[in-house]
């Protein structure tokens, strides 16, 4: 029971970021995207087949390896979508943060689903994104989020210390997420 809730709850995150995407396809199509903690994977794969050049999925080992790869090999034809990679990524851990860096040289845009929760270690979060943003020349970095923590502001307080924060237009969301005033999505992109 608390295991579907988690996943619906994280699914209307997800599906707003696709259905963005879906009618956006311009700032994804041949370019190279990273998923920041993909849980399920479900962002990955429909970046993947949306013609994303190369689609990287990250996420803790033990999540990556019983969860997002799982999904990703039920759901995706093993030969069908070559593009879509998985890497380990614990947030603020330097070897993974290397790997990574030392294994995709490019990096158009990064994308995060639902990461400003109560629960979240916020400053290996910010440590992350800092170094991606630094490493792939201040790369874009979308956010997706529910409001709903006093917490988020003081998150977004201390992303503004080091990124420029700009609010997508509700204009641009799909139809279905126009009127619903707690969902956001933000760009940030590293201050010089």
């Amino acid at each position: 029971m608390g295991y579907s809730k988690i996943f619906i709850f994280i699914s209307i995150k997800s599906i707003l970021v696709v259905e963005y995407f879906k009618e956006h396809q311009n700032l994804i199509k041949d370019k190279n995207i990273m998923e920041i903690s993909s849980g399920c994977g479900l962002v990955s794969m429909a970046i993947s087949i949306l013609n994303a050049n190369i689609i990287i999925c990250t996420e803790l080992e033990n999540i990556l390896e019983c969860n997002t790869k799982l999904n990703i090999n039920d759901n995706l034809e093993k030969n069908s979508f070559n593009n879509l990679k998985t890497e380990i990524l614990e947030w603020g851990n330097e070897k993974d943060i290397f790997n990574i860096e030392k294994k995709y040289k490019v990096i158009d845009l990064i994308v995060c689903c639902e990461l400003l929760y109560k629960e979240a270690p916020f400053d290996k979060l910010l440590e992350t994104l800092i170094k991606f943003s630094k490493f792939y020349n201040r790369v874009p970095i979308l956010f997706a989020y529910k409001k709903r923590y006093i917490l988020q502001e003081e998150y977004l307080n201390q992303l503004k210390e080091y990124f420029d924060i700009i609010e997508i237009d509700r204009n641009e969301y799909h139809k279905d997420f126009k009127d619903k005033l707690t969902y956001q999505l933000i760009k940030i992109i590293y201050k010089k």
